[in-house]
């Protein structure tokens, strides 16, 4: 109509030269219409505003870093993107542009070289590998690049998967059996909580890049700590050993169900161990424990060990199977919902959901039951229900394995055993929530209502303990709210904080540090206190005493000489 209303006006002043007729044409169409076109809707305007920023300058898509962006079935979408699997640039600009002429023109091929380029991935939320000679790496529990995979060397490939991943830890828990060791006691319960946490949780760096990524982009210190956090999550030797894959008809999601048989290896190998020492000892065999420091190996302990450190590995399989990723098209509305870790399966594939979905279901009810056991002491109405019907309490050995886990407890804190299963769920279970946002809020939550729980109830018998597991909590709950400033600033296009991320590579260090400070002291009182030691100085006491007849026993205790000679014929 405004246009219109320019001829006319034009028309009415007559003017007869072509060329002033266009000048003042079109002044006449940006005096009438300018105001219109800076109000202009941009194709890319109603994208989620927490996922894209747009233009509206040029209209162009600013897609950041792990963002995902291609056509589904004739749509333009865009999606979250697992942590490295999306471009991730590392120069100035934390975006590409992708105008409207660029994103319907451009074939998916084309666009999944600009995304997913880094991993050799392609597909939906680049979900696959980039072709048959590619296959997912096996030897990770945190993100799964694709390496260059032959077929024709499966058997070699599944002997070094055996070798490299199986082995340590069939060695890591038949040290457990052999010297008894207890995972439950005091604060080392807090500590593995904290190591899982920080490995199984995406968190940003000084590059702009989450910690869950490929080991070769992080920096030395970063894979420090992640190697011996790793181990706290059954991954021994995986993060250190170069990435290799199985066979190139793998995806992401069998990798992850491999995952978790690696998860029940120690429990068959407790089964295993007893079903064998039981053979033994009904043939009176007592030879398998010769080599036992304690002449015995508690299989409850070893239970309780299995228990604390494959909860949380059992809680991150499952998070990963069933976690969802949302597609968005240009009107802001999900177009479809995918599966986050392979994105060319559809939420409600059937194929998804019997093969994957159905287990991932399976351990999760597993887990929330087993919480649920550790807080049957309060829950007096249970032990009533189970005596009354089936006379199962407490004559079932289940009252000796809560034993171990509530023993540090006071007799009216006993729960708390429960609660700090139920803290691994809750804190690996985030990532199930939409956003990073969400995620990091949902932890912070969390943790601070367990820190105010501790303090006010102090469960342990041992105060001190209460203190420590306040501690690292806190600790961890800094972490997270430095995640989500972290966060903040790479949302409005900003650079990350030095000095956050210096903050948090302290609070993830001073844990680990202090532990194994506190574990070599450990190891050094077990062997001072064990018997072979003891016997070993003694016959060294008396060697030199030997040597020199006239000393009395209670003063050559005392003596120099004698300190000296034990030192050199200690060896």
């Amino acid at each position: 109509v405004k246009a219109i209303q320019a001829v006319s006006l034009l028309t009415s002043m007559e003017v007869r030269s072509t060329k002033t007729s266009l000048f003042l044409l079109t002044l006449l169409l940006f005096l009438f219409c300018g105001e219109g076109a800076a109000h202009r809707e941009c194709w890319c305007s109603n994208y989620p505003k927490d996922l894209v920023q747009c233009d509206k300058s040029t209209c162009d898509l600013l897609l950041s870093n792990g963002m995902w962006i291609g056509n589904l079935s004739g749509k333009i979408v865009v999606a979250h993107c697992l942590p490295g699997y999306c471009y991730w640039h590392n120069g100035s600009a934390p975006y590409i542009k992708i105008s409207n002429i660029d994103a319907t023109t451009y074939s998916t091929d084309h666009l999944e070289r600009i995304i997913c380029s880094p991993m050799n991935r392609r597909g939906v939320v680049c979900g696959e590998c980039l072709n048959a000679s590619y296959g997912p790496a096996v030897n990770s529990d945190i993100i799964w690049p694709c390496v260059s995979c032959s077929d024709d060397d499966n058997m070699l490939n599944w002997l070094y998967y055996i070798l490299a991943i199986y082995v340590p830890l069939v060695l890591m828990f038949l040290l457990i059996l052999i010297f008894d060791i207890r995972l439950t006691t005091g604060p080392v319960n807090a500590f593995i909580i904290f190591g899982q946490v920080v490995i199984s949780t995406p968190f940003t760096t000084n590059h702009a890049l989450p910690a869950s990524v490929d080991m070769n982009h992080l920096a030395p210190e970063q894979k420090a700590y992640i190697i011996p956090y790793s181990v706290l999550n059954l991954n021994i030797l995986g993060n250190i050993l170069p990435y290799f894959c199985l066979s190139s008809h793998l995806n992401t999601l069998d990798i992850i169900t491999l995952n978790l048989m690696e998860a029940s290896t120690p429990l068959i190998l407790i089964l295993l161990v007893t079903i064998v020492l039981k053979i033994l000892e009904c043939f009176n065999c007592n030879i398998a424990c010769h080599f036992c420091p304690k002449k015995r190996i508690s299989f409850v302990h070893a239970f309780a060990a299995f228990i604390i450190l494959s909860y949380s590995r059992f809680c991150d399989i499952a998070s990963r199977l069933l976690d969802p990723v949302h597609t968005w098209d240009e009107n802001g509305t999900v177009f479809e919902v995918r599966v986050y870790q392979d994105g060319e399966y559809r939420y409600n594939d059937q194929e998804y959901i019997y093969h994957y979905k159905a287990i991932a279901c399976a351990i999760t009810v597993i887990l929330c039951v087993m919480p649920l056991m550790l807080l049957q002491y309060p829950l007096h109405w249970l032990e009533c229900v189970c005596a009354k019907t089936i006379n199962c309490y407490p004559s079932l050995r289940i009252g000796t394995i809560q034993d171990v886990f509530q023993g540090c407890y006071e007799d009216n804190r006993r729960f708390f055993a429960g609660l700090y299963l139920m803290l691994r769920l809750l804190l690996i279970y985030s990532p199930l929530l939409t956003t990073l946002l969400d995620q990091y809020l949902m932890q912070q939550v969390t943790l601070v209502v367990f820190i105010m729980l501790l303090g006010i109830l102090k469960p342990y018998k041992n105060k001190y303990y209460n203190y420590i597991d306040i501690m690292i909590f806190t600790m961890l709950l800094l972490i997270a709210v430095a995640n989500m400033y972290q966060l903040a600033l790479y949302s409005a296009y900003e650079k990350h904080s030095i000095l956050v991320f210096a903050l948090q590579q302290v609070l993830i260090w001073l844990p680990l540090i202090c532990y194994v400070l506190y574990g070599a002291w450990q190891v050094i009182m077990l062997f001072k206190n064990s018997g072979w030691y003891q016997k070993g100085y003694s016959q060294v006491k008396a060697i030199c005493l030997k040597d020199d007849e006239h000393w009395q026993l209670q003063n050559a205790a005392e003596d120099d000489r004698l300190m000296k000679c034990i030192d050199e014929n200690s060896n």
